[in-house]
């Protein structure tokens, strides 16, 4: 149950700086840099897969409760044409990937150094 609870809180804790932060270049690093240090801590095959389904379960539930705070996705949708109704769909699919992305990004790098590290001995 402990190996479960430390495996799936570094997926939780990607999701929280961008639920508590508003500037991109810090919810930028704080991601990668918790996907580093889960690559330390993870050892699993399907990373990208977990963090992409974590992301879209809670970004789902947040937008559906604060989507009136994202109304200048309204005009961006309007301006390109697209119907309304795509909104909760494109900020949804869009946030989880930037943020899945993030995560493995960080987790690769950890990675990678680690590997080189390894050849080096």
């Amino acid at each position: 149950m402990m190996k479960l609870i430390k495996e799936y809180l570094l997926y939780f804790m990607a999701v929280l700086p961008q639920i508590f932060l508003e500037d991109y270049y810090i919810i930028l690093l704080a991601t990668v840099s918790i996907g580093f240090i889960a690559g330390y801590l993870i050892q699993s095959k399907k990373v990208f897969l977990k963090m992409m389904i974590i992301q879209l379960i809670v970004i789902s539930i947040l937008f559906y409760l604060h989507h009136d705070r994202i109304a200048y996705i309204e005009t961006i949708l309007q301006n390109l044409g697209l119907s309304l109704i795509l909104i909760p769909v494109i900020f949804i699919v869009f946030n989880t990937l930037n943020i899945a992305i993030l995560f493995f990004f960080g987790y690769k790098i950890q990675d990678l150094i680690a590997s080189n590290h390894i050849q080096q001995e």
